[in-house]
């Protein structure tokens, strides 16, 4: 396992000083074909777990999203002390 692992950081120092201007699935390729297939068998585990963990992240919403969809016609009185609380003013 120790020496994948060196010869994984020998590949992908090849693949940074080869060509920078590569794209991310090309270098991600390269690397995949050039692993023992013990560390393949992980690549693949640590994709399907960051494409299950992508798609079952809730999205945040944006501030402001919601503007104008909780339009109601507010009476006249609406600031108007309530008769219930007449008693504690």
């Amino acid at each position: 396992m120790i020496s994948s692992l060196i010869n994984y950081k020998k590949v992908t120092n090849y693949i940074k000083f080869k060509d920078f201007k590569m794209t991310n699935e090309t270098n991600l390729l390269n690397i995949a074909e050039n692993l023992p297939d013990d560390l393949k068998i992980e690549l693949l585990h640590y994709a399907e777990y960051l494409m299950n963990k992508s798609l079952n992240t809730p999205k945040k919403p944006l501030a402001g999203s919601m503007k104008g969809t909780f339009v109601l016609p507010l009476p006249e009185d609406f600031d108007a002390p309530l008769e219930e609380f007449e008693e504690y003013m």
